[in-house]
């Protein structure tokens, strides 16, 4: 099955409408109107759900997100958007590398005895 055809499906079988499905998967209407017509109206082409939204998607379901995917035989994904995420995430870790680096020995300690005392207050 596709995306198009597991949403559809979904909703049949739950007797939603595209709007109420959409609140339940915290998307507007539109973006799952454009998935179920399967045509990205900006392009033209095939709709793609990123990663995040197809974990938006699954929940929405109370599926997993593996099970989603298992069911998707087409398995189009766009994971643009979490290789910026991820990139950003490489490039504090490498900005706060660079900084500890710098700093004294004593200063390191320090550092590290104010991380742990951060984490064990949560």
């Amino acid at each position: 099955m596709t995306i198009r055809e597991i949403i559809i499906k979904y909703r049949e079988e739950n007797k939603l409408s595209q709007r109420q499905f959409a609140e339940r998967c915290g998307m507007s209407n539109g973006y799952i109107s454009m998935l179920e017509n399967d045509v990205n109206p900006s392009t033209g082409r095939p709709a793609v759900p990123s990663l995040s939204m197809l974990r938006k998607l699954a929940k929405g379901m109370n599926m997993s997100l593996d099970d989603l995917l298992a069911a998707n035989e087409t398995l189009l994904v766009e994971l643009s958007a979490d290789k910026k995420a991820a990139s950003e995430k490489a490039a504090r870790k490498q900005e706060f590398v660079e900084l500890f680096d710098r700093l004294t020995p004593e200063e390191k300690k320090l550092i590290i005895a104010q991380m742990k005392g951060i984490l064990a207050a949560r």
